[in-house]
């Protein structure tokens, strides 16, 4: 090309920054000015980059403005972790790092920000933390690989409920954010205006850097009267089977999962729906009813967190269950009164199938992994009735008990 001039940038939310030419070497990030130059000789453009972290469009033209291109890219200053606590301060131990709360707690976040160092243009576009009934874990940064981001400035933008899509309100006196120790690392203090709208909520923030570069981050916690979770005595049922279900329900951000059965509650739970959300390969979102009688089943009470319900299948249409995976909407209500919302699920088979590789010799038969590609591969496939187990199964549920041998030939 000839020449090339930018046109047009705007950022993600249809903002648009202002950039004038210079020469090709006069281009860099030490004035405050947006720059941009081009060099006919590597038929490249230079522009300065924007000191706030998202995506951003970049329209051009070449040759007179006879033709146009857009390129987008995005721009991660920071790579930050954030995670929720149940205390104030730094933790170094214990069930501290939690995202389920109380629908009245104060929300603790403990966030580390590093500079972000992308040398392959691959810039991280989220961090997470690992977690597991309802505990999550400290964030883990490398300050001998990684340089951290000291002395910047971090504030609470907003706080959305996922389930309703309703931003929160929040009491912004009691709601901060400073350094609690070197390192990079921060503490968020985020208290509710009166109580969180129960479920699963995000909060953003923002991060300014002493330079001024700026980004957001987000974070996550969920909120509830109290925690309603079920299971199936089985995952795999065969469409006859009686469903039997285990029911916890637990007080809300008290970590009871590792304080014993001390936070269990005790009261009562029904089922309000059973849905249906399809098959393998024939996935059903958002789930549909099911068809199933709910008005026939009787409320189950909880004592000391644990109770069950057994969902029959006289009260399916047609007397079984159609093969696929189910959800189950819960409704419990503790002895004070509180009433709050949970799911079970259990998935419905024909059968369940199980096979591995053996090596069959003239003294038996053995499990074998590894083949030459040029070697016949035999295989020991097990079929029962869905519900059992091949490995401990009753000889009238068996449906095949034989040794079956599948040759794949190359």
């Amino acid at each position: 090309m000839t020449d090339a001039e930018v046109f047009i940038l705007n950022y993600m939310n249809g903002s648009e920054f202002s950039y004038m030419q210079v020469n090709y070497s006069l281009v860099n990030s030490t004035n405050s000015a947006y720059e941009w130059a081009w060099n006919s000789s590597v038929q490249r453009i230079k522009l300065d980059v924007p000191k706030f972290g998202g995506i951003y469009n970049v329209y051009v033209f070449g040759n007179n403005r006879s033709l146009g291109a857009r390129a987008k890219f995005m721009v991660n200053p920071y790579d930050v972790c954030s995670v929720p606590k149940d205390t104030a301060g730094t933790v170094s131990s214990g069930y501290y790092y939690v995202w389920q709360f109380k629908t009245s707690d104060t929300i603790y976040f403990e966030i580390k920000a590093t500079q972000a160092n992308n040398p392959l243009g691959r810039a991280t576009s989220s961090n997470s933390t690992n977690s597991s009934g309802g505990m999550g874990a400290a964030c883990n940064v490398d300050t001998s690989t990684k340089q951290v981001v000291s002395n910047a400035t971090i504030t609470l933008v907003e706080v959305k409920n996922l389930e309703s899509g309703a931003l929160q309100n929040i009491n912004l006196t009691a709601s901060s954010c400073q350094t609690s120790y070197n390192s990079g690392g921060y503490t968020c203090t985020v208290k509710p205006l009166t109580k969180w709208d129960g479920g699963n909520n995000i909060a953003k923030f923002n991060i300014r850097g002493q330079d001024g570069t700026e980004s957001v981050f987000y974070s996550r916690f969920e909120a509830r009267a109290f925690y309603l979770y079920g299971w199936s005595t089985n995952w795999q049922n065969n469409p006859s089977s009686n469903i039997t279900l285990n029911i916890q329900m637990y007080e809300a951000g008290s970590a009871w999962w590792g304080s014993g059965s001390t936070r269990g509650l005790s009261g009562s739970v029904v089922v309000k729906k059973v849905e249906y959300q399809g098959r393998d390969g024939e996935w059903v979102w958002p789930p549909v009813d099911s068809g199933y009688n709910v008005s026939n089943l009787n409320s189950s009470s909880i004592t000391g967190s644990n109770g069950y319900i057994t969902l029959t299948t006289s009260n399916m249409p047609g007397g079984v269950w159609k093969t696929g995976y189910y959800r189950i909407v819960l409704q419990g209500t503790t002895a004070s009164g509180d009433t709050d919302y949970g799911y079970a699920y259990f998935g419905v088979k024909l059968w369940d199938v199980y096979g591995q590789p053996v090596e069959c010799l003239s003294t038996g038969c053995n499990y074998k992994s590894y083949f030459n590609s040029r070697e016949n591969v035999t295989l020991y496939v097990t079929i029962n009735k869905a519900g059992t187990y091949w490995w401990s199964v009753v000889l009238v549920d068996k449906i095949f008990m034989e040794m079956f041998q599948l040759e794949l030939k190359k």
